[in-house]
């Protein structure tokens, strides 16, 4: 859980600040996180997921927060997808 929340981290400053779209952002917090540039096939299933998980967040608030772990300015479907997404890094990266 605790790299998770580095993650949160690294997406919410150096991420966005940098990278201008989700798929930069997920590249970057990828190859921060890792140490390694993440293949295309990897990218290509982690949009995917990314954009799947983003439907269902913005159909449900509830989910969300309970994604993301609190109610504060984070407290968004993007964050949660995002959060899906280094989940699964770290899980299968």
């Amino acid at each position: 859980m605790r790299l998770i929340l580095i993650w949160q981290d690294i997406l919410h400053t150096e991420c966005r600040e940098s990278a201008k779209d989700v798929k930069q952002q997920i590249s970057k917090g990828y190859e921060i996180a890792l140490y390694k540039p993440i293949s295309a096939d990897k990218l290509s299933v982690l949009m995917k997921l990314y954009d799947e998980s983003l439907q269902k967040f913005k159909k449900d608030k509830d989910k969300t927060c309970e994604m993301i772990g609190v109610d504060d300015q984070h407290n968004n479907p993007e964050t949660a997808a995002m959060v899906v997404v280094a989940k699964c890094n770290f899980k299968f990266g």
